[in-house]
Order: C-alpha cells, then structure tokens, then sequence
C-alpha cells in the first residue's frame, strides 16, 4: 500500500522560500534545503517543495527543496556584491549563511557565507556575542567581502543597512524591529537581540523569473 501523504503548510511542489515553516519532526525527516528550529522545520534555500521516502526512518517520508537550477557562471559572487539567505548555524567564531539571492543575479543560488564576529558590526567587537545578533532561521542581508575558501564566501553586516530583515520570536510571530539591535515581538511584547538592517532598497535583487 503507498505510504499517504503528510499534511505540509506548504503544497508539494508549491515554490518555498529562506524562512518559510514547512512542517514539524513529528511529520516528517529535514531532507536537503531545510534546518530544524524549536522542532519545527524551515527552508533554507528558495525551490520547489519534494516529499519522498526517508532512508533513515521506516515512518517518516523526507522533507526536501529542490533548488532551482543556474548555470555554474550564475553562481559564482564577486566582493561587494549584496546577497540574501538564512542562518543556518551559529558557532563560537562565524554566524553561517545559507545565500539563496544576490544583487543581480536573482534567485535560486546555494551557496555558504560566514559572517566573522569582527564583520558584524562597526567598532568594538571583541565582546559581542553572535547569539545577540543572528539566530538560525533568521533572514539576513550582507555585503561579500572576500571569496574565503573554497567551502564559502566572507561576508559583512557592518554598514546600517545590512543584517536581519526577519526574524521569527522564541514565540513563533514574525517581529518588528525597534531599534539596530533589539527586535520586537508582536504577540508577547518581549524584545529579543538582533543586528537589524534597515535596507533601502530591495529591488536590487532582482528577480530572475521575470
């Protein structure tokens, strides 16, 4: 008999983007293109939304995204170039971006960014705490700085209109930002920390399906 279906907050096949809440590890397994918050589970990339058998559970299909496909010329990003994606993990050194847009080019990129401690913000930052200014899940702007390695590009959130642009609460609600480095929650009134953009124009990434 074929395995039926979960229910999604998205239709299979549906286009997702960075950020959008797809289902819960109770529904089914994060597959490729997705991170796990608070155990629920988000894309990380823009695409198409896949559900297929897991290999790693017998109850459980896969949650997936399927990015859309560029030619490799496409991909590649030059310093000073700005660019869009989710926080995908935080580590003691580097906040790691999951880059899904850049100024253009437009849409369906995978790519890796970091962005170091030094380069999150103006002045003083030996004391600053990643945790205070990025969160997985997060939806930030950055600047290239340096083509890095080979695993990912340098980035930097230092100029006032480059960080977060959304963020969801520790409540679940889409906040407001109050200031460059608090946000607000709409639905208990509770302030969390971010390094908030304020983005002048975002109609600098074009979008390539047009």
């Amino acid at each position: 008999m074929a395995e039926a279906l979960p229910t999604l907050r998205f239709r299979i096949g549906s286009t997702v983007c960075p950020g959008d809440r797809l289902g819960n590890i109770r529904q089914v397994q994060p597959g490729s293109g997705t991170y796990v918050s608070k155990g629920h589970i988000y894309a990380s990339l823009v695409g198409a939304l896949t559900v297929l058998p897991s290999n790693n559970s017998e109850s459980l299909m896969e949650c997936s995204v399927a990015p859309k496909k560029l030619p490799f010329s496409a991909q590649a990003l030059s310093v000073g170039q700005l660019v869009v994606g989710t926080i995908l993990r935080i580590t003691p050194q580097n906040a790691i971006l999951g880059i899904s847009l850049a100024q253009n080019v437009g849409g369906g990129l995978q790519l890796e960014g970091a962005i170091r401690r030094e380069d999150i913000r103006s002045g003083a930052t030996e004391q600053l705490l990643l945790g205070d200014c990025f969160q997985p899940g997060d939806l930030v702007v950055a600047r290239v700085i340096s083509l890095g390695d080979s695993r990912r590009y340098f980035l930097a959130t230092a100029e006032p209109e480059l960080g977060v642009i959304r963020a969801k609460s520790s409540y679940g609600a889409t906040m407001i930002p109050v200031s460059w480095n608090e946000m607000k929650c709409p639905e208990t009134g509770k302030t969390e920390p971010r390094k908030c953009a304020k983005p002048p124009n975002l109609k600098q990434f074009k979008n390539s399906n047009e």
